[in-house]
């Protein structure tokens, strides 16, 4: 029996930003990463003067010279926050659990701001949910920021290039090499231990990831939520990626199109997969799709903590990644605690649900 998936209609909608609308006093959580949109909530804020009382800046490690660290730390000069104010924390990419045990820091300035600010928008994917796993339950109001890239990489002029040049081999885009796969304590589950295993990801242009989690978890099925594209002039991504991703196409059980951008659509894709797959399989899902897909996933991950995250991280990123900034958005959450609450309770709803359904079965069969 499937639990009716009512989740659209009691979450926030993704909207444009306006800065205006939050409540002070303010925090802002940000990456100093090497992409133009790193820095465009800080700027946008700097340009409409909005008060912002504590910001904590996450740099990357292993270190990569193309993260905009003066840069970032200039915007947030030119914003008015002291070093008081300012907290430097470290985010080593293949060892999050170090993160962690940093993130008390996050939650002890939590207390002293009406809204918190976390832009997603240069965090690595595992960053994103580690972080928010780590803040889960903060009482406080969240505006998750999100700046959409203007172009992404490759183009399609490079995409056919590449295609042409290399016939008999497929090309790599955005990232070289798979260094290992990850996860973090409070993102593992031991449950289902012996059951087959399930790995729920995203086709990207970089094909090893899918290659690393097939040759290192040896899952028995993929299901594939394969992206599309919020802009229709980026339509042409998604059989690119498809075309890519046919190296593991034995090993994928079924695929999803989804949106890139509607994380919505996400979240009630993954819980359709959970109610079909939770009872046999042991269900991992490996956040490689958009920064607001990890969002989903972050989500999904409150209303069922028996699933288990995992990613695998690439050693170097590409010259190219994304360019520009064409928008800001926001998902405005009330109370972040709350809203975890919520997902708990859903959960708790779906299991009776489930269980008064088994029990109405089996008194049919006895009558």
């Amino acid at each position: 029996m499937k639990t009716e998936i009512n989740i659209r209609a009691l979450l926030p909608p993704i909207t444009s930003m306006h800065l205006s609308d939050i409540v002070e006093p303010a925090a802002y959580i940000g990456a100093a990463g090497f992409e133009d949109r790193a820095l465009a909530v800080l700027e946008r804020a700097a340009n409409e003067s909005k008060k912002i009382d504590h910001v904590v800046g996450i740099q990357y490690l292993p270190f990569d010279k193309r993260n905009r660290v003066d840069e970032f730390n200039a915007k947030v000069a030119k914003l008015g926050v002291s070093n008081e104010q300012f907290k430097r924390l470290t985010y080593n990419r293949c060892y999050p659990q170090e993160f962690v045990s940093l993130v008390e820091d996050i939650k002890a300035m939590a207390e002293k701001v009406s809204s918190l600010i976390i832009d997603i928008s240069a965090m690595s994917k595992f960053l994103i949910v580690t972080l928010l796993q780590s803040l889960r339950n903060i009482p406080v109001r969240v505006e998750i920021a999100y700046a959409e890239a203007d172009i992404y990489h490759p183009t399609r002029d490079v995409f056919e290039w590449q295609k042409q040049l290399q016939k008999e081999a497929t090309p790599e885009f955005l990232t070289t090499d798979i260094y290992k796969i990850v996860t973090t304590t409070s993102l593992s589950s031991s449950s289902m231990q012996g059951y087959p295993l399930l790995i729920v990801a995203f086709p990207t242009f970089n094909y090893r990831e899918l290659l690393a989690l097939l040759n290192e978890i040896t899952p028995h099925h993929f299901i594939l939520l394969e992206g599309k594209p919020h802009e229709s002039h980026n339509a042409w991504r998604l059989e690119a990626i498809r075309r890519l991703n046919r190296i593991i196409e034995e090993n994928v059980l079924t695929t999803r199109t989804i949106s890139t951008f509607d994380y919505l659509e996400t979240l009630t894709a993954l819980e359709e997969i959970y109610q079909d797959h939770h009872h046999t399989h042991k269900f991992l899902v490996s956040p490689t799709g958009s920064k607001l897909q990890t969002f989903s996933v972050f989500l999904f991950r409150q209303m069922h903590p028996d699933i288990q995250l995992i990613y695998p991280v690439t050693r170097e990123f590409a010259s190219e990644y994304t360019s520009g900034c064409s928008a800001i958005w926001q998902i405005s959450i009330p109370c972040l605690a709350d809203l975890v609450g919520w997902l708990d309770t859903y959960r708790k709803q779906s299991l009776l649900q489930l269980k008064a359904g088994i029990a109405n079965r089996l008194r049919r069969q006895r009558t």
